[in-house]
């Protein structure tokens, strides 16, 4: 089948693609940050380009041992 709005899919294709790096690097996932440079889509554009990003879960793990130890 022919795809009509090829741009439309394109769309929905980064959609599925940012939803999964915001749960593997723990950021909020909101459709309406899509190409929002000053939003975790921001973060998810330097990965795409290779570039480091921080993984909030790693952060939070570590935040938590802090806390724990202090306590």
């Amino acid at each position: 089948m022919a795809i009509k709005y090829p741009e439309i899919n394109k769309i929905f294709d980064d959609l599925d693609t940012y939803r999964n790096f915001c749960k593997e690097f723990g950021y909020v996932f909101n459709e309406a940050h899509l190409y929002d440079a000053r939003t975790p889509w921001g973060q998810f554009d330097r990965y795409k380009r290779g570039q480091r990003v921080v993984n909030n879960w790693k952060e939070d793990r570590r935040a938590f041992l802090a806390n724990q130890r202090s306590n």
